[in-house]
């Protein structure tokens, strides 16, 4: 599982968590101002059957988003190359 981020000017505001089952299996904070970072969360089987189970949270503490009014920041979760889910907002 593979995070792209791009934080916006305030990156020490953006902290995400990616959980299995409710439990946290992997997190980030405390970016530098316009941060741009490809994070590699290990190797995780994920159980495409039962998708569910996971669940990733990203926060901006300040309330603002990501984008657009303080930098263009953004996120895309990957699995296996491919874009499983993405925002910014």
């Amino acid at each position: 599982i593979q995070l792209e981020l791009q934080t916006d000017y305030f990156g020490e505001e953006t902290s995400w968590e990616l959980r299995d089952y409710g439990s946290i299996i992997e997190s980030g904070s405390q970016y530098s101002k316009s941060a741009m970072a490809n994070i590699n969360l290990g190797c995780h089987t994920l159980d495409y059957d039962n998708v569910n189970r996971y669940e990733f949270i990203i926060k901006d503490t300040y309330g603002d988003g990501m984008c657009c009014d303080y930098g263009d920041g953004f996120y895309k979760l990957k699995a296996d190359g491919k874009v499983i889910k993405e925002g910014g907002d």
